[in-house]
């Protein structure tokens, strides 16, 4: 009916589906994890999470985030599904849930990224159709971790050695001076 309020009514929401694409505690303030999930379990509505990785548990630079991440991780029990990046994430996941892993595991779901599909030959070197202009885009938190700064370092070095070649390089993405 397009009312306000509408689209959260139970008998609309049961057995449909919440995709969590996002780290959902690096927020201000709120928990916005519990608050879905909670929603969910109220509405009936079936959850997904896409879960990257436990770097906040395990790197110091990172240590403002540690309890938070932790929490993040154990809330993700509650859904209904979980697709880590890697095998290595839904790993980690799991062991972060201790023995409570063992009840959940066949929730987690590795969907691997494209860059982790061994039967792939990568591209070592850039044929330039004439008149094309080669485009670069990196999203993602913008981080010494990440190698953004190699990145610009290799674009340049592309540049430099190819003065006609038409490249541009975009860069998305918070950036994390820490």
């Amino acid at each position: 009916s397009g009312k306000p309020g509408e689209i959260l009514r139970p008998d609309r929401l049961r057995g449909r589906w919440l995709i969590v694409p996002e780290v959902t505690h690096i927020t201000r303030g709120a928990d916005p994890t519990s608050d879905l999930l909670a929603l969910c379990a109220r509405t009936g509505l079936r959850s997904a999470w896409v879960f990257y990785d436990a770097i906040p548990l395990r790197d110091p630079q990172f240590d403002y985030l540690k309890a938070a991440h932790t929490r993040y991780m154990r809330s993700l029990m509650r859904a209904q599904a979980i697709f880590p990046i890697s095998e290595y994430s839904g790993k980690e996941l799991l062991e972060t849930w201790g023995r409570d892993g063992d009840r959940h595991a066949h929730k987690v779901r590795p969907v691997s990224l494209a860059g982790e599909f061994p039967e792939r030959t990568r591209v070592a070197r850039y044929e330039d159709p004439a008149g094309t202009t080669l485009r670069i885009l990196s999203v993602g938190s913008i981080t010494v971790r990440k190698n953004q700064f190699r990145m610009l370092r290799a674009f340049h070095r592309l540049r430099a050695q190819n003065p006609g070649l038409d490249v541009r390089l975009t860069i998305v993405g918070n950036y994390d001076a820490a």
